[in-house]
């Protein structure tokens, strides 16, 4: 084979072996929740690995029903969905493995497997990169995450009542963090007149960290986290995101770095594109090396309906 022309042929028999055991243990690796946000997103993988770009449509809802006007009434109100296309760009993410000359040799000798570590390092690389692009995207290519999506609604977090009067949980009581809490989800609810109910919630992780120990009381040995997600009829999930810890713009209007984010988390309502998985590519020859390429596809996070998606700055 010409790319193993530097090889012998029982090496290369050996390299080629070695190579589609590699491709397949390190494809059989899944998402975990090392990656937090590919763990938790729906994935889309409908879009083609060969376009440029992906079109949807994002829509919106207005229209509320009213009681009244008896049996002969004639003025219904109206319902009806409005939506525009959006059409966002495809951006590759690159990285390889390696291997020598040298190595190949050795191990084909001995009869030793080829370390397979460097494939699943560059699993690695390419799902820590799609991670980090579905939390905030891609300052280079303007790729938009979940945490920097434009047109999305926004809860003011009230300052507490006692004598500090601050937003940032770290001043506030339990019931004052249980009614940000509530008043996010709250607020998706009541700006869709019911239609679009949340179930998932996003902290920095000191606020998650301060509300799994924050007891509601001096007489009661539940948290606010426990209690919230006990008695929250739609809420169903809390996480923690690091870059959370710095997510809110400096403002005077709230007291800390700290942003919260509300959504509902399914494959109708936004969507993390990624119309190529990680992909391991033909063997590449470069001097003594044999390099493998890998790469993904991804356009970043698609939001279908904006106002089922809220944040707050300042907690």
């Amino acid at each position: 084979m010409n790319e193993y022309m530097r090889l012998d042929a029982n090496e290369s028999i050996f390299f080629t072996r070695e190579l589609e055991s590699i491709r397949a243990r390190s494809y059989d690796v899944k998402y975990d929740d090392l990656f937090k946000m590919l763990y938790l997103l729906p994935i889309s993988t409908e879009g083609d690995p060969l376009a440029t770009q992906i079109t949807h449509r994002v829509y919106g809802r207005v229209g509320v029903a009213k009681m009244g006007g008896g049996d002969y009434a004639t003025d219904f109100p109206s319902v009806d969905i409005y939506g525009k296309e959006e059409t966002v760009k495809i951006y590759p993410v690159h990285v390889s493995y390696k291997y020598n000359k040298d190595e190949i040799a050795r191990a084909a000798k001995l009869n030793k497997p080829l370390e397979a570590g460097r494939a699943n390092a560059a699993r690695k690389a390419i799902e820590s990169k799609l991670n980090s692009v579905a939390i905030s995207g891609d300052s280079v290519t303007g790729v938009k995450g979940l945490f920097n999506a434009t047109g999305i609604s926004t809860y003011t977090v009230p300052d507490g009542e006692g004598s500090v009067k601050k937003t940032n949980w770290e001043t506030k009581t339990s019931d004052e963090i249980l009614a940000d809490l509530y008043g996010i989800a709250n607020q998706i609810v009541s700006n869709t007149k019911g239609i679009e109910v949340p179930d998932t919630i996003a902290l920095p992780l000191t606020s998650y960290q301060l509300i799994e120990r924050k007891r509601l009381s001096d007489d009661s040995e539940k948290t606010v986290l426990t209690y919230f997600l006990e008695n929250s009829k739609n809420i169903k999930r809390i996480e923690w995101f690091n870059e959370l810890e710095t997510a809110a713009p400096s403002s005077a209007v709230y007291d800390s770095t700290k942003a919260m984010y509300c959504w509902k988390n399914d494959a109708d309502h936004l969507v993390f594109d990624l119309p190529m998985p990680f992909t391991q590519e033909e063997l590449m020859v470069d001097g003594l090396e044999y390099v493998v390429p890998c790469r993904a596809k991804t356009a970043g996070v698609t939001i279908f309906y904006p106002l089922s998606v809220c944040r707050a700055y300042g907690i």
